[in-house]
C-alpha cells in the first residue's frame, strides 16, 4: 500500500519533479521533500500505534478474561526494544518505498519528466486465447482483465492489501469467539454453583 501510493504520489508530480531538476535542484534534495511526506506520517502512526499497543488493546484483552478468572489488575509496561523495532519498521517500508519511487523517477531526464508519461503498451492476456470464454465476457469484463494484467504491481498490492485486510477481520472474530465460547463453557458445563466465597487477602 505504502509502496503504490508514494508511486503514485511521485508519478504525479512528475512535471514539478522535472521542472525542479531544469531549474538545478538536485537529486537529493527533490527526494528529500517526498521523503519526509513518506517519514513524517509513518513516523507519527507508528507513535500514535504504540500509545494503543501499550495500553488500549492489552486492557481490552485483560478485562475479557478477568471476567471469567480472578486475576489482579493488570500493570503496564513499556519494552523500548520492541517498540523501537516496530516503529523502524513501519518508517522503513514507507521510506525506502518513497525512496525507490523517486530515484527510479529522477534518472529520467527534465524534458522527460516534464512530459506526461506514455501508457504502457497493451498486451494480449493469457484470457484472449481461451476462445469460448473471451467472447462470452462483456466489454466491461475484457477492460478490466486488460487492466489487471497490464498493471500487474497494483494488482499484487490489492491483493496482498486485501489477504491482509482478511487475516486481521478473521483473527478478531476468532479471538471474540474463542472468548463467548470459553465463558459458556467455564459458566455452564464446569461452575456449577450459584454463588462463591472467597478471601479478601491472600
Amino acid at each position: 500500500v505504502c509502496l503504490t501510493t508514494m508511486t503514485r504520489m511521485v508519478e504525479e508530480h512528475r512535471t514539478e519533479i522535472g521542472l525542479l531538476k531544469a531549474v538545478g535542484y538536485g537529486r537529493r534534495t527533490i527526494s528529500a521533500k517526498y521523503l519526509s511526506y513518506g517519514l513524517l506520517p509513518s513516523l507519527a502512526g507508528g507513535l500514535v500505534g504504540l500509545v494503543i499497543g501499550h495500553t488500549l488493546f492489552p486492557a481490552m484483552i485483560y478485562i475479557s478474561y478477568q471476567i471469567m478468572y480472578e486475576m489482579p489488575n493488570i500493570t503496564l509496561r513499556v519494552y523500548p526494544g520492541l517498540s523501537i523495532m516496530s516503529v523502524l519498521a513501519a518508517v522503513a517500508c514507507t521510506t525506502v518505498s518513497t525512496l525507490w519511487a523517486c530515484l527510479s523517477t529522477l534518472e529520467d531526464s527534465p524534458a522527460n519528466l516534464m512530459r506526461p508519461r506514455a501508457p504502457k503498451p497493451g498486451k494480449r492476456v493469457v484470457l484472449e486465447r481461451i476462445a469460448p470464454l473471451w467472447k462470452r465476457m462483456s466489454f466491461n469484463w475484457k477492460i478490466t482483465s486488460r487492466n489487471l494484467f497490464r498493471y500487474q504491481k497494483r494488482f499484487w498490492m490489492t491483493v496482498i492489501g486485501i489477504g491482509g485486510c482478511t487475516a486481521l477481520v478473521i483473527a478478531g472474530v476468532g479471538l471474540r469467539d474463542s472468548l463467548t465460547m470459553s465463558m459458556r463453557v467455564q459458566y455452564d458445563e464446569l461452575f456449577n454453583y450459584d454463588a462463591q466465597i472467597t478471601y479478601a487477602e491472600g
